[in-house]
């Protein structure tokens, strides 16, 4: 049974940070480059890509990590719902809720100008990619790890009563 639960959370560790990265190189290779005008091709080698792919799984294990701890608190809520409020979470701890676009407007927007369309797609990505990964992470915590997890504590209450 301890071997099923670590292959449940890598799995979705796994399958949270493969999205997020993914996205990412998205956004870097082709969307950051359309909007500024430059050829879109792969900046960084084969080697390189591969590197930062596997050690995305560090944000993958945090992220697993953190919806379990806050996951007892949003039981009556939906799979959006959790997946909103974690997306918003992890957004406002790194500044990119508001502090973020709302500087990258302020510095590089003229004022009279107003808004730069480019500026808002650029900011607005983070939100999307956050967004679709704690999507990914609440269905497949409870998708691989919750049932495994009450496997688990029904085996063990079970084997406790027939003791």
């Amino acid at each position: 049974m301890k071997m099923c639960r670590n292959v449940a959370y890598a799995l979705t560790a796994t399958l949270t940070c493969l999205t997020g990265f993914s996205l990412h190189v998205l956004d870097v290779e082709i969307l950051e480059k359309w909007l500024t005008g430059q050829p879109i091709g792969m900046s960084y080698s084969l080697s390189v890509n591969l590197v930062a792919a596997l050690t995305s799984i560090e944000v993958g294990m945090g992220l697993v990590l953190l919806y379990g701890l806050i996951r007892p608190m949003l039981t009556r809520q939906s799979l959006i719902a959790r997946s909103l409020v974690m997306t918003l979470l992890l957004l406002a701890s790194q500044g990119r809720l508001l502090r973020q676009p709302v500087m990258n407007q302020i510095v590089n927007s003229p004022i009279v100008g107003g808004l730069k369309w480019q500026l808002l797609v650029h900011d607005l990505v983070p939100w999307l990619i956050w967004m679709l990964m704690c999507l990914v992470l609440v269905w497949a915590y409870e998708r691989f790890i919750q049932p495994v997890a009450v496997r688990s504590r029904f085996a063990s209450d079970t084997h406790s009563v027939s003791q």
